[in-house]
């Protein structure tokens, strides 16, 4: 497990580019990297492209790679070879493969809920180890949701001086400052500080800051797509407004009220969101580590945030449905009126020719 370092000269290697539109709206517009930066850093890649990925399959695969039945994941036309491109396949729990991966052996994690992290790989390198996942994807994205920061294995701002040192020791107010100090905190300023050096404790420190990296990069999804739906929906009122009608039918309505459904039982149920992965149960050292980097990406917040307009969404589909229903109604009880009307002529005419024949 290399440190895959680099510095800031790197740029074909780490092309940090424009700062993703969630990144950007978490430092309210500002460059985060205005902050001050370590002289070495690496970078952590987190990709959404689906809604789920078969982890079992690329197990398996792995594993008749290595007894020799199988030579490529997706088949040697893509010039992946798993042997070359894949050394190490580790399930670590239900929901995340990890893999070691490319000739510098990168860490990489796959997520059941459709999200893949990769630690120090280039631009092409992630490409890469994308385009193997792919064909395990169910129900691909057409964008895939992408977010990155920087890494390091040293604190990136200086350390608490003595004397706060010797004010912490002493349990002064003072100690509560620097305890909070950047520099004591895994993640800060989208720099993320890892403690360990290498090892066990180094895998399941990069899996805590990429299981919540994994997890941000899935909100965003849902975020897109709510955006999309909030979007075809905006005419609605004022179609409504305008002319007295909803503009869509029935059909359209259920389908959208039964995605709607579909995405907020993945989001709240499926997609293990709200509650600590089992992994960090097991070993909860590393709870608190995944604990701060899930609160620094604001995942509880942006979950209830989307739930809050979910809601809001369904009962706006709700209010659609219904005045569908009335309008059903009335053209229903309009044809019932013609019929009797048509039924009133018909006796009329009836009545009329007796009494004419009655007449002759």
């Amino acid at each position: 497990m290399g440190s895959n370092l680099g510095t800031f000269e790197d740029a074909d290697v780490y092309p940090f580019r424009e700062l993703p539109a969630y990144r950007r709206r978490r430092a309210g517009g500002k460059n985060v990297y205005l902050y001050p930066q370590p002289e070495a850093y690496g970078r952590v890649a987190a990709v959404c492209i689906g809604e789920s990925i078969d982890l079992d399959e690329i197990k398996m695969g792995w594993t008749q790679i290595q007894a020799g039945s199988r030579d490529s994941y997706i088949g040697p036309a893509a010039g992946l070879v798993g042997g070359d491109l894949v050394t190490d396949a580790v399930s670590i729990e239900k929901r995340v493969l990890y893999l070691t991966v490319c000739a510098n052996s990168l860490d990489c994690f796959l997520f059941s809920f459709g999200c893949v992290v990769v630690w120090g790989a280039s631009d092409n390198q992630l490409g890469t180890i994308v385009d193997l996942v792919k064909p395990l994807v169910k129900k691909p994205l057409s964008q895939p949701e992408h977010d990155y920061m920087r890494y390091t294995t040293e604190p990136f701002i200086e350390a608490t001086t003595s004397a706060a040192a010797t004010a912490e020791d002493s349990g002064e107010p003072e100690a509560a400052h620097h305890r909070d100090h950047p520099s004591r905190r895994p993640i800060a300023h989208d720099n993320i500080r890892l403690s360990a050096s290498g090892g066990w404790s180094s895998l399941m420190e990069r899996l805590a800051h990429s299981y919540s990296l994994a997890q941000s990069v899935r909100v965003d999804a849902f975020e897109t797509m709510l955006d999309g739906a909030i979007e075809r929906t905006t005419d609605v009122p004022e179609t409504m407004t305008r002319t007295g009608t909803v503009g869509i039918g029935k059909k359209e309505v259920a389908q959208r009220m039964g995605n709607l459904f579909v995405q907020r039982c993945d989001l709240n149920v499926y997609s293990d969101m709200l509650g600590t992965p089992d992994v960090f149960w097991d070993f909860n050292e590393y709870e608190a580590v995944y604990d701060k980097s899930r609160r620094y990406m604001d995942i509880n917040r942006r979950v209830e945030i989307l739930n809050q307009r979910m809601e809001v969404l369904n009962d706006m589909y709700t209010m659609i449905q219904e005045e569908l229903h009335v309008a059903h109604g009335n053209n229903l009880e309009i044809w019932v009126i013609w019929l009797v009307a048509v039924d009133a002529v018909i006796i009329g005419l009836e009545l009329f020719l007796t009494y004419w024949r009655e007449l002759k």
